[in-house]
């Protein structure tokens, strides 16, 4: 039986199968494509978060070499943190690594091949850290690093960029808080403070960011591409 327009019920079935098919192969690769938009969207975002923060703290504390920086000391991560609270509408305070209780990041993220890292924890990456969510739902924490690790996870090459030949710090954040896919390189990104403010991980090496490596130098790539594209 044709139907007004001149098409029969068969007919007008499969065609519905057919965009259906349609729909279902194209969707997941819209709704990838939408939500990797966002990620770097987030990420751009957070850059500049980072650096107005740094920027007005350092007008207001002097200079960032100055701001002295110390490994596995909590008092220096409290007290980075109270420069930097003022400025970028801090919404909950999940404290310091080793006070104990649960940190602001999803549990069990990994590294982006996968691996579990003996540095990863709710509060970040490191030790000794203070971490806190912002009002956009970005998860932000703050660390210390030593020179030798500047250099060999986050591909800061030129290390007479750094605030002190020791240590420096470094902010791990993710761009959309508690939401998938709680991946280094994917959601997960780094920043690292050096003398004229805050750079991305792997600003002179990204060779990290690749589907086996650990993804700690992507946020570089991503900036520099627009895109995640791994």
């Amino acid at each position: 039986m044709k139907n007004k327009m001149g098409f029969t019920l068969a007919e007008v079935l499969v065609t519905l199968g057919i965009i259906g098919i349609v729909m279902a192969l194209t969707m997941p690769v819209i709704i990838g494509d939408s939500k990797q938009k966002e990620l770097v969207a987030g990420l751009k975002k957070t850059q500049n978060t980072l650096t107005q923060a740094v920027d007005i703290a350092s007008s207001k504390h002097g200079m960032l070499t100055d701001w002295g920086y110390v490994l596995k000391d909590d008092s220096c991560v409290e007290r980075i943190y109270s420069y930097l609270k003022p400025n970028l509408s801090i919404v909950k305070d999940c404290g310091l690594s080793s006070s104990g209780g649960t940190g602001c990041f999803a549990s069990g993220w990994k590294l982006l091949n996968s691996a579990n890292d003996i540095g990863i924890s709710t509060y970040g990456y490191g030790s000794n850290l203070k971490n806190f969510v912002i009002a956009d739902g970005t998860v932000i924490s703050i660390g210390i690093y030593s020179s030798s690790d500047i250099h060999n996870k986050f591909k800061i090459s030129d290390l007479s960029q750094l605030l002190t030949s020791e240590s420096t710090a470094v902010f791990t954040v993710d761009v959309n808080g508690q939401k998938g896919p709680n991946i280094a390189g994917r959601d997960i990104f780094f920043f690292v403070l050096v003398d004229n403010g805050v750079v991305p991980a792997g600003i002179h090496n990204t060779s990290d960011c690749k589907s086996d490596g650990k993804g700690l130098t992507c946020a570089a790539k991503v900036l520099n591409e627009g895109k995640i594209n791994y």
